[in-house]
């Protein structure tokens, strides 16, 4: 091998280096274009070609300003085209990490109303009878958990108030109101026998507040109570204790033969 043979063999093996090296072939990605459009608006510009020194300045100063400027012109080209990929890369990721934290907060606050009861309550019925005991019905897609309820006797606070008011609180509790407390977890759908009952008496509508507190919060239902002729008719609402002062009704049921005021409506007390 001669000597021309090594030095051919040293430039192919740095040329196969240099193109494999990721800026070269950058470098020959983004300038390959401008240089080309440049040696052909350079020799359109000094044509006819001629082989004297004025007509190579000529073409060096043309091929220079158009090579930049071209290359200028597709760098813009370039840079815009990869803002716009970064941008839909970035709005891709953004979206995903929103979706994957919504999804992550939905789950928190399934698992969390799995615990608590979430927007889940209950609510007592009474059953047929003047003393019908009182049914516990869960409603909502949450089990409820250690309901605790105080039953008051609106009819007779009322009454021993006004003839026997010293008679009222006995050991520090209203003596007309009842007091129960029923741990869960009472599950959708859930419903069971109590030892609570009402104090029933026919061709009266007889009136009570219910206060119930869980996990989930505080809630009091309104209920009233109407027998005639062995026939049993309610009237009920359900309020949720949002904050101080301020109730939510999340449930409402009323018989239509329950008896209602001249102008229609029901009173709750």
């Amino acid at each position: 091998m001669t000597g021309n043979d090594t030095r051919r063999l040293a430039l192919l093996k740095f040329l196969r280096s240099a193109w494999t090296n990721v800026s070269a072939r950058q470098i020959a990605k983004e300038f390959w274009l401008p240089l080309t459009l440049a040696t052909a608006w350079s020799l359109f510009n000094v044509a006819p070609l001629e082989a004297n020194i004025a007509t190579l300045k000529n073409f060096i100063n043309v091929l220079g300003g158009s090579f930049f400027f071209l290359s200028w012109i597709n760098g813009q080209w370039l840079r815009i085209r990869k803002q716009i990929r970064t941008d839909n890369l970035l709005n891709s990721i953004e979206s995903r990490v929103t979706n994957t934290l919504e999804q992550l907060t939905s789950r928190t606050d399934e698992i969390i109303a799995q615990i608590t009861g979430g927007d889940s309550f209950c609510y007592l019925m009474p059953l047929a009878g003047r003393h019908g005991n009182l049914m516990l019905i869960q409603k909502g897609p949450h089990p409820v958990y250690d309901v605790s309820v105080r039953i008051c006797d609106i009819d007779s606070a009322e009454a021993l108030r006004n003839k026997h008011p010293e008679w009222l609180i006995v050991d520090g509790k209203p003596k007309t109101d009842q007091f129960y407390k029923w741990e869960g977890p009472h599950i959708p759908g859930y419903a069971m026998d109590t030892e609570a009952a009402l104090d029933l008496v026919e061709g009266r509508v007889r009136s009570f507040n219910i206060f119930m507190f869980a996990r989930n919060g505080a809630f009091t239902q309104q209920i009233k109570v109407f027998t005639a002729d062995g026939e049993r008719y309610v009237a009920t609402q359900v309020l949720k204790n949002v904050s101080l002062g301020v109730r939510a009704k999340v449930f409402e049921q009323i018989d239509e033969k329950f008896p209602r005021d001249a102008d229609g409506t029901i009173k709750w007390r």
